[in-house]
């Protein structure tokens, strides 16, 4: 009797035991590149999991809580081996500068464990243009899960409650947190732009304005700061200044072709410290940076770093600046070791 009642308890068990549920906010971030390539977003997963495991839900991908990517996910955990595939079906939202974004969905292959008291998930992404399909970035993503959420919470997590406003998608006063995490600074102003952000993997974003409007995000328009740190690439490498030019117009248009045979060169655009163009291709098509200069903000500086050497080395570009009638032609190069440097500087 001892033996029987003790089977049936071993048989009864699994009736007890529950599997994993990930439902929730997840935080934390996902690494693309290697060494002085190397690129760090925050992300952002909320998940509903459903009985037969499959897990559906939002992913923010996002430097800051004001310019942001957005999109809707499908996946599966398999809880015997504690793997979860999260894969992004659909771009719903991209709060850039000026409106203006190229998208790519990630794919994430992640492991759960438990450390402590705490859940995470760690694993790798690969990613693709929304609209080409070709191959955009990879590398690794790290999520904990937590209980707030940079953003809001979706209606899936709320069981009712009312903490979720219409129409808003960040939290009131967030519009003053343009930083990183690790150089925020609560209840001051930013001390830096936002970089770039990403929707999905990559969201580009257009030049600066002087002045900012947050497309139905805030109603307030932010001022750009003066300044931006130096990224460490343009510190690792020599930037060569090509040509110094003078402009009398407030707007001006940068244009980026590929210099000859096309071979696959890729390159990251910084303007006055702040990538504009990331891992962008060069080609028959250009590739547009739109500048406005004012009398606060008259200097500004392109920088174009090569991500690639392309099939011939070294990586060439024909950049083609326009302001007003006046038309200017420069073909740039630059390989691993010295980047190409560009000065416009506004003279109303």
């Amino acid at each position: 009797m001892r033996y029987m009642v003790l089977l049936l308890f071993v048989l009864a068990l699994p009736a007890f035991v529950t599997s994993q549920d990930l439902t929730g906010i997840w935080k934390g971030t996902f690494v693309e590149g290697i060494g002085a390539l190397k690129q760090q977003y925050k992300y952002e997963v909320q998940i509903k999991q459903q009985p037969n495991k499959a897990l559906s839900g939002v992913t923010y991908s996002y430097l800051n809580v004001v310019f942001y990517g957005k999109a809707s996910l499908q996946g599966i955990y398999m809880d015997k081996a504690h793997n979860v595939l999260i894969k992004e079906n659909k771009m719903l939202e991209v709060k850039s500068m000026g409106g203006m974004a190229t998208a790519c969905a990630m794919t994430c292959y992640l492991t759960w464990r438990k450390e402590g008291n705490e859940e995470i998930m760690e694993g790798t992404y690969t990613s693709e243009n929304v609209i080409d399909k070709k191959p955009c970035g990879a590398g690794k993503v790290y999520l904990k899960k937590v209980t707030e959420s940079d953003f809001y919470k979706e209606d899936f997590l709320l069981d009712g409650s009312k903490n979720k406003k219409p129409g808003m998608r960040i939290k009131p006063g967030a519009e003053a947190n343009l930083l990183p995490s690790d150089n925020a600074r609560t209840g001051k102003k930013p001390t830096t732009a936002p970089k770039i952000i990403r929707d999905s993997a990559h969201v580009i974003l257009p030049a600066d304005k002087d002045k900012l409007t947050l497309m139905d995000t805030v109603s307030a328009p932010v001022a750009v700061p003066e300044q931006v740190p130096v990224p460490s690439i343009l510190k690792e490498r020599e930037s060569k200044l090509e040509r110094t030019i003078k402009v009398n117009l407030p707007d001006i248009t940068v244009k980026l072709y590929d210099n000859g045979d096309i071979d696959n060169d890729t390159v990251t655009v910084y303007h006055n410290n702040r990538p504009v163009l990331f891992k962008r291709r060069l080609d028959k098509n250009a590739l547009e940076i739109n500048i406005h200069a004012t009398r606060q903000d008259k200097l500004h500086e392109l920088v174009m770093v090569a991500d690639n050497l392309g099939s011939v080395p070294p990586n060439t570009a024909l950049m083609v600046i326009t302001c007003g009638d006046k038309r200017y032609e420069l073909s740039l190069s630059s390989d691993f070791k010295k980047s190409a440097k560009i000065i416009i500087e506004y003279e109303p």
